[in-house]
């Protein structure tokens, strides 16, 4: 079971990294062309940002205590 969650961490991890490395991207050309409105892919994006991190910290957690407390 631990190796199980190991690589449902690491990919959590790539996940995150991959999604949070996009929206710099997208910020930086609308620092660029000076457009402060968010757009609906960017407010997609934060929000499945949000969801995929959350989880992550959820199933954390539930591994941690479940590991702890068998």
């Amino acid at each position: 079971m631990m190796i199980n969650f190991f690589w449902v961490s690491c990919i959590f991890i790539v996940l995150v990294v991959l999604f949070v490395s996009e929206k710099n991207i997208i910020d930086l050309f609308a620092e660029q062309y000076n457009t402060i409105t968010i757009s609906k892919d960017e407010f997609f994006l934060n929000f499945f940002m949000f969801i995929l991190i959350s989880y992550f910290f959820i199933f954390t957690y539930h591994n941690i205590y479940r590991i702890f407390h068998s």
